[in-house]
């Protein structure tokens, strides 16, 4: 079997002990596994680490993402947002919402019954625009 690289997608390291092993992953980093060994580690479960008052804790949670064999993935990182009318790149997705609202105001349909429903959707407290963000 093919070695790939296993990510820790936490901004915490992550160990655990594995078939006997102590597994060490640095925040952001990988460790190189052979697939088969590599997709077990991932689906093995390790319990939670809580506080004082139980809470789980960010540093223990696992966030592990496993390299296809052959290659890494590519995984895209979206640094500018495009106007799809005129095409003009932004680096923040509020100014092409305001590039939006001011340049393109004409050509934007606003379906009032999907907004409606969009804000019955909405967690209270969640800021506006957020509602198409949450996980599913």
């Amino acid at each position: 079997m093919p070695k790939v690289k296993v990510w820790n997608l936490n901004t915490h390291p992550y160990q655990e002990t594995f078939k006997g092993d102590l597994i060490k992953i640095e925040a952001g980093g990988f460790v190189e596994m052979e697939y088969d060994e590599a997709i077990q580690f991932k689906g093995t479960f390790k319990p939670p680490v809580k506080d004082a008052d139980g809470n789980d804790q960010p540093e223990g949670y696992k966030m592990i993402k496993v390299d296809p064999p052959g290659g890494a993935a590519v995984v895209p990182v979206v640094t500018e947002h495009v106007c799809t009318l005129c095409k003009e790149k932004f680096q923040t997705e509020k100014s092409l919402i305001l590039h939006a609202s001011s340049e393109h105001k004409d050509q934007i349909h606003v379906d009032e019954a999907i907004e409606a429903e969009i804000q019955q959707k909405r967690k209270p407290g969640r800021p506006p625009g957020s509602a198409t963000k949450q996980a599913s």
